[in-house]
């Protein structure tokens, strides 16, 4: 594959939704209390 071809093949078929999202250490503690409802994922 060109590079390109191997650029879309990767960011949009094999890793879209397939990481971690990454959130703040107080946004990681709120869910960690288990109060979901107050962070903004």
């Amino acid at each position: 594959m060109d590079g390109e071809t191997t650029y879309k093949y990767y960011n949009e078929m094999m890793w879209p939704k397939r990481f971690a999202k990454c959130i703040s250490v107080d946004q990681a503690i709120e869910l960690l209390k288990g109060d979901a409802d107050t962070v903004n994922c």
